[in-house]
């Protein structure tokens, strides 16, 4: 249940999280796609290890749960960033954003019929029901447009969203043992070490990689406070 302390908590995330699609838009036009996630992930990890240090954190202590926080990196993290990357080189940021906005009917579908957690009332199927009929209204105009990179597009976009439902549930039902903190910067560590290789050798070595100052401060921006932030 929302209670009113949690709104501001929300309204932060909000405003952390909303600038990210704009951000991806913009440094693709400079950065390949897993080598711009790349950097956020980079960007992000050195954040959170950074806050991790100051404020004194075991990073160590956790490991003992390290094949739910690989799993929950791959789902949460890794490939939902990929995919939202690569979604972006063919969808606006602003379409982008709203078919995220679809992660949390994805949430409800798997904490009901797959982590079977959670009960659903009318309402909420009803809300389900108009959300899957808003996607289709966001789609089908691009079956009509004649450019199949745009229904791509749109599909790696609606699987990060899935893949953001699913991995939201289970690290609630799995990782609830560890600190917020502790639990999101090794996730955002072990996310950047899984994707390293896929960007070398399916693009080419982040390093080769030259956007301009100003690209890359925002993909410093996306990495240490729309990610790391927004992570916590």
């Amino acid at each position: 249940m929302l209670k009113v302390c949690d709104i501001p908590g929300i309204l932060l995330l909000a405003l952390l999280w909303s600038p990210t699609f704009l951000i991806v838009r913009i440094g693709i036009h400079q950065v390949p796609p897993i080598s711009l996630t790349i950097l956020r992930l980079f960007y992000g990890a050195i954040s959170l290890v950074i806050v991790s240090l100051l404020l004194k954190k075991n990073l160590f202590a956790p490991l003992k749960y390290f094949w739910r926080l690989l799993a929950s990196a791959l789902l949460l993290t890794t490939i939902p960033f990929t995919l939202c990357s690569v979604g972006e080189v063919h969808i606006d940021s602003s379409t982008a954003g709203i078919i995220e906005g679809s992660t949390p009917i994805f949430t409800l579908l798997f904490a009901r019929y797959v982590f079977r957690c959670r009960d659903l009332d009318k309402w909420q199927v009803f809300s389900i029901f108009l959300a899957f009929i808003g996607l289709l209204v966001i789609f089908v105009p691009t079956l009509g447009d004649g450019d199949p990179t745009s229904s791509f597009g749109f599909f790696a976009l609606l699987a990060m969203a899935i893949f953001f439902g699913f991995g939201f549930v289970f690290s609630d039902r799995y990782l609830k043992e560890i600190p917020a903190i502790e639990s999101t910067t090794i996730q955002m560590v072990l996310a950047l070490l899984i994707l390293l290789p896929f960007g070398h050798f399916m693009e080419q070595p982040v390093i080769d990689v030259h956007p301009t100052f100003g690209t890359m401060f925002l993909i410093f921006c996306l990495g240490a406070f729309g990610t790391s932030a927004a992570w916590i």
